[in-house]
């Protein structure tokens, strides 16, 4: 028994099915049942028992059901007719909603005016509300930049959608692969758009701050991911290939309804090849699209650095200036110093702890030059008196010092002789055996000592009367001076 399995282009219920097999309906086809229980509801993917077809013979068919010449063809003719409803049944489903994924947007009012001070407006709630900074030119300011971001959001937002369009093709409807790479196109639109959002918040805010502080010139906010030559080429050429498609496909119907298996087939190759030639120009468009996205991502990333080198430069020149507002600034409460802070904050472009750390850093080093210039007063009045006390120091005084100081060296050169006769006494032998053993000694001892120790040697053994030498023989008494030299020690 012939099976056949519902496609999603068989909206059109059985007798449709049956009359392209060649059956007024489906009871002559032999159709006894269907999945859902109900002959007027049939699904995609239902297999459908066809009785009363055999695919190998030849059957006389209506004029409306494609006639099949010969049995070789059957099964060709078949599949291509199961790959025909598939690429129909891509024309039949939307393509895509316009608004899926849109960004958010603030609809641009080019007749807004800036608020300035004291004007109200309502919120959310209902509640009046005053938006004031308490400078009306900053409060103007303010209402600039809201009007810059909601006409870049607003214009964004038309840009998305334009350029989700341009490059849909109803073959995503069934091909995966193309599907995911108009999705990965239009995610790196976002991209692009997310990167010129932050470019353009960099160039109000280098406006706000350095319009403001230097007097600079106010620029217009400029929308510069525009659709790239390439990228509008590539649209171009996907539309015809769409159109070129949908026609293949009338065409491939034409073919199968007259039977006509071998036209069929040129048909079909021919939507494949269309197939893949939309698939090239999607890829080529996804390339292009990242390669305009890393130029945006340059274009963010210099700007940054510029934004950052202004930032230094500003830093640098707040820190040379701040010294002039320091007394003013300790001498505030902490509400003081907070709108102090705050409103340097808005007219340098500075962030509110950087200010912070500038003007208490500044403090401190007035502080310190303060004291470091106190203290050298003092040092200068210090030595200013130690001049005049040292000159009104009298003679006696001086005298007295000196006094003190030849005393204390003499009782240390004392001390120094002291310490030298003892130890040339420990080396002295008390008594000797002969005239030799003396003299021996005595040579002994004048080598180590030198003249120093031969005039104390001769201190106590010489007798300056007689100009000989005593001393005691070994079994005799000592009669060694302690004081040979008569130091008084």
């Amino acid at each position: 028994m012939y099976k056949y399995t519902v496609t999603t282009g068989d909206s059109a219920g059985l007798n449709a099915i049956a009359k392209k097999h060649g059956f007024a309906n489906y009871k002559e086809a032999g159709v006894t049942s269907v999945p859902s229980g109900n002959f007027d509801l049939i699904r995609p993917g239902d297999i459908i028992e066809m009785g009363n077809y055999d695919p190998n013979k030849i059957t006389t068919i209506q004029k409306t059901t494609p006639v099949i010449s010969s049995t070789d063809n059957a099964q060709q003719f078949r599949d291509n007719s199961t790959a025909l409803a598939t690429q129909v049944a891509s024309l039949s489903t939307v393509t895509k909603d316009a608004t899926n994924g849109a960004v958010s947007a603030v609809a641009y009012n080019p007749d807004a005016k800036p608020f300035g001070k004291g004007d109200t407006t309502t919120d959310a709630t209902g509640k009046t509300v005053t938006n004031t900074t308490g400078d009306p030119i900053l409060d103007k300011v303010n209402a600039w930049q809201s009007e810059q971001n909601a006409k870049f959001d607003a214009e964004a937002q038309q840009r998305k959608d334009e350029y989700s369009q341009l490059f849909t093709t109803q073959l995503a409807n069934i091909d995966a692969a193309a599907k995911a790479t108009i999705d990965g196109i239009n995610a790196t639109y976002d991209k692009r758009i997310k990167e010129e959002k932050r470019i353009n918040t960099l160039n109000i805010d280098r406006v706000k701050a350095y319009g403001l502080g230097n007097g600079g010139q106010y620029t217009p906010v400029d929308f510069g991911s525009a659709i790239s030559e390439k990228e509008t080429e590539a649209a171009d050429h996907i539309t015809a290939l769409e159109n070129e498609r949908t026609n293949l496909i009338a065409q491939a119907k034409q073919a199968q309804a007259n039977g006509q298996s071998g036209l069929l087939r040129q048909k079909m190759a021919d939507i494949d090849t269309i197939n893949n030639n939309l698939r090239t120009r999607l890829n080529d468009v996804a390339q292009e699209s990242e390669k305009q996205y890393q130029l945006l991502r340059t274009v963010r990333q210099e700007a940054e650095a510029k934004q950052k080198a202004a930032l230094a430069a500003m830093k640098d020149k707040f820190t040379n200036i701040a010294p002039k507002y320091v007394s003013d600034f300790d001498k505030m409460d902490d509400a003081g110093k907070d709108a102090f802070i705050t409103k340097i904050s808005t007219q340098t472009g500075l962030d509110y702890g950087t200010i912070f750390g500038i003007m208490h850093s500044v403090s401190a080093t007035e502080t310190n030059t303060s004291l470091e210039q106190s203290k050298k007063l003092m040092d200068i009045a210090k030595t200013k008196v130690e001049i005049n006390s040292q000159g009104v120091i009298d003679d006696a005084r001086r005298a007295a010092a000196e006094a003190s100081r030849a005393s204390a060296a003499k009782a240390y050169n004392d001390i120094a002789v002291k310490k030298e006769q003892t130890r040339m006494d420990n080396e002295i032998p008390s008594k000797f055996k002969d005239d030799a053993a003396f003299q021996a000694e005595r040579s002994k001892f004048v080598k180590k000592w030198g003249v120093t120790g031969q005039k104390y040697w001769d201190a106590i053994f010489l007798d300056p009367e007689s100009g000989t030498f005593t001393y005691d023989k070994e079994g005799a008494s000592s009669g060694k001076s302690g004081d040979p030299l008569g130091l008084g020690i």
